[in-house]
C-alpha cells in the first residue's frame, strides 16, 4: 500500500508540473503575440551622424521629443559591421546582414560593371544594380 500511496504522490506531482509547465507556456506565447493587423504604418525614421541621446538631452529639441512621446523608439541598436550609413541603413530595411545584403560600405566599386556607388544625391546611387541583391522587410 505504502508502494502505491508513493507512485500516486509521484504521478500527481508531474501532473502539477506538466500543468504548470503549460500555464507558463501560454503566458509567454500571449505577452510575445505579433499582430497580423493590416492598415498600421510604420514610419522608420533614421539620422545620421546624431547621438543616441541627443533627443532626451537637449530640452530645444522639441520636435525630437514630441515624435518619441507620440510614436515609438528603439531602445538601442547594435550596428552592424561596417558601421558606415548604408550598410546599416540598408541592414535594418532588409534585415539581412552586410555580407548577405551587398552593401558593405558607402562608396564601392564594381568590376564587372565599371560602376562606382556612390552615396545619394549621386546619379549613380540609383542603378538597379546596387539595390538588387536584398528585398526590404516591408
Amino acid at each position: 500500500m505504502a508502494f502505491e500511496s508513493k507512485k500516486f504522490r509521484l504521478i500527481a506531482f508531474m501532473i502539477l508540473v506538466l500543468v504548470l509547465f503549460v500555464i507558463l507556456a501560454i503566458f509567454a506565447v500571449l505577452k510575445y503575440k505579433v499582430t497580423t493587423e493590416k492598415g498600421k504604418k510604420l514610419l522608420v525614421i533614421m539620422i545620421d551622424g546624431v547621438r543616441h541621446d541627443y533627443p532626451d538631452r537637449e530640452s530645444n529639441l522639441t520636435a525630437f521629443q514630441k515624435l518619441t512621446s507620440d510614436g515609438v523608439k528603439a531602445e538601442y541598436l547594435e550596428p552592424v559591421f561596417p558601421s558606415s550609413t548604408y550598410p546599416n541603413w540598408y541592414a535594418i530595411a532588409t534585415g539581412l546582414f552586410p555580407e548577405t545584403n551587398g552593401f558593405v560600405a558607402n562608396r564601392m566599386y564594381d568590376e564587372l560593371r565599371n560602376d562606382f556607388f556612390l552615396m545619394s544625391p549621386h546619379p549613380n546611387a540609383s542603378h538597379k544594380h546596387w539595390w538588387n541583391k536584398a528585398e526590404p522587410i516591408w
